[in-house]
């Protein structure tokens, strides 16, 4: 907590009135940006699915710049996490998915969207002229999807790439589901 008052500019016993250490603050830091994580609704107008993406989405969003808030697991963030991942299982099982089902689809869009974010955050933080070096390299030798994402492997350009992986991934999963209750 010491570096943490220091950069602040607060005294460290300041901190301590309402953090005892240093894993209080994280959680209670992963709490409050698990709250504002958008949550499903079986009533919206907007269709499930579309709803599924603009949730990856934001997901994507929040991993890119707290790739470590997946592995907070203080109490306070667990409960928060675990209400919002029962609600939005609620919101799935309520459009006719199972309870089994919606688990996974939802374990789906979070997987996805962890491993883009982190990409994104380590993509930010990566010296220029070494990622130039790497893009230059795929696009000469690489795959040509490895080529095509050297083409354009900036984190403003990932942007229509993720969503679009994320409306295909929903298509496929939920499709799939579809088919099984037929």
């Amino acid at each position: 907590l010491r570096g943490v008052a220091r950069e602040l500019g607060i005294a460290l016993g300041t901190l301590n009135n309402y953090f005892s250490s240093l894993a209080a603050l994280e959680d209670a830091v992963a709490a409050r940006l698990m709250a504002q994580m958008p949550v499903l609704d079986a009533k919206s107008r907007q269709p499930l699915r579309d709803q599924l993406v603009d949730m990856g989405m934001e997901l994507i969003n929040a991993h890119s710049l707290h790739p470590y808030l997946r592995h907070i697991t203080g109490r306070e963030s667990v409960i928060i996490g675990t209400e919002w991942v029962l609600s939005c299982r609620a919101a799935l099982v309520a459009q006719g998915l199972s309870a089994d089902d919606a688990a996974l689809c939802l374990e789906m869009v979070q997987s996805i969207a962890y491993g883009r974010g982190v990409e994104l955050h380590r993509l930010r933080n990566r010296d220029p002229v070494v990622m130039e070096q790497i893009m230059a390299y795929l696009r000469k030798t690489g795959t040509p999807t490895a080529r095509l994402k050297a083409a354009d492997f900036t984190p403003e350009k990932m942007a229509p790439a993720n969503r679009i992986s994320l409306q295909r991934a929903m298509e496929v999963l939920l499709g799939g589901f579809a088919r099984q209750q037929e």
